[in-house]
């Protein structure tokens, strides 16, 4: 898929606001809500979608690098924030068959942590284990010869 440089914070929020939009334009199918299965809802409700596009607007907004200036670390927080929010709507869209405006919804709402700024600085997060290579941390080692021994220190029961 191509890439295109942001090279401003309007330019992240124009692009995602356009596919924000184009979601809404192709989502008008009705299908049978997860939220209530006697009702039949749009894919994606240009309300859920907007929502979501303000919500990101506003997280951006309260971040302390917009605020400072800092425009770069704002887009690659907000890119990667986004991407992660939509992986997490794309799995309730595929694997739970959720319409994509309720998806979106509930990743908003299962992941809201993630967009979360503290007066001391952005929310760390942890990587992922396919952002690792699928590579699960590694055990402490025991120390070599000596058997039920960590780094040299006899372990208490």
């Amino acid at each position: 898929m191509p890439t295109m440089p942001l090279d401003s914070v309007l330019q992240l929020l124009r692009a995602h606001k356009i596919l924000t939009h184009l979601w809404a334009m192709t989502g008008t199918q009705r299908v049978t809500s997860k939220q209530d299965p006697s009702r039949q809802v749009l894919e994606a409700p240009y309300e859920d979608c907007l929502r979501y596009h303000t919500f990101v607007e506003a997280k951006i907004q309260e971040h302390p690098a917009y605020l400072a200036g800092d425009m770069a670390t704002v887009i690659q927080w907000a890119l990667d924030r986004d991407r992660r929010t939509r992986v997490a709507a794309r799995a309730l869209y595929n694997g739970m068959q959720f319409p994509w405006g309720e998806a979106l919804a509930q990743a908003m709402k299962d992941n809201g942590v993630i967009w979360t700024v503290t007066e001391m600085g952005v929310t760390v997060l942890p990587t992922s284990a396919e952002e690792q290579g699928d590579q699960l941390p590694q055990p402490p080692q025991l120390a070599k010869g000596q058997p039920g021994q960590r780094g040299g220190k006899a372990q208490s029961k």
